[in-house]
């Protein structure tokens, strides 16, 4: 069996990072925690992803529909540079976000949250789906034609 550190998914939103992460197995994806975007965040988010002892951060690159990154792109990965700068024995990568909001925003409808709570839980659950999708493809990845 591989490693049983954990994977982590950030979601970057205007005032918010939504974070979620993976059981130890790397099956399923939790959101955890919505970290306000303010003083000392890089602090805490390092701080948060060293105590589940994540080994691999996926961060959602906002892309438009014509594959080219986003105004907020540029705001993202300085963001990130930020917290690699923290946290040199983790590994990271840039994942396209995209329609994962929407996505987040339309289940956080459909169960009924109201909307002041629905945007201040959107970027975790945003974070949750990105991270559910690349656990989904590593699983498939890894189990064609293994047995």
């Amino acid at each position: 069996m591989g490693s049983s550190k954990r994977i982590a998914a950030l979601d970057f939103g205007e005032a918010r990072i939504g974070v979620a992460v993976s059981d130890p197995l790397r099956l399923f994806a939790q959101g955890v925690a919505v970290v306000c975007a303010s003083e000392g965040w890089e602090e805490e988010l390092a701080s948060l992803l060293k105590r589940y002892e994540v080994e691999l951060v996926l961060v959602g690159v906002p892309i438009r529909e014509d594959g080219q990154p986003s105004h907020q792109a540029a705001k993202v990965l300085s963001q990130a540079e930020a917290l690699i700068a923290l946290l040199p024995e983790v590994r990271f990568a840039f994942v396209d976000e995209r329609y994962t909001t929407k996505l987040a925003h339309s289940y956080l409808r459909e169960v009924g949250r109201g909307m002041r709570r629905a945007k201040e839980l959107s970027d975790m659950v945003a974070a949750e789906i990105l991270l559910q999708e690349y656990l989904d493809a590593q699983r498939k990845e890894g189990s064609d034609g293994e047995r």
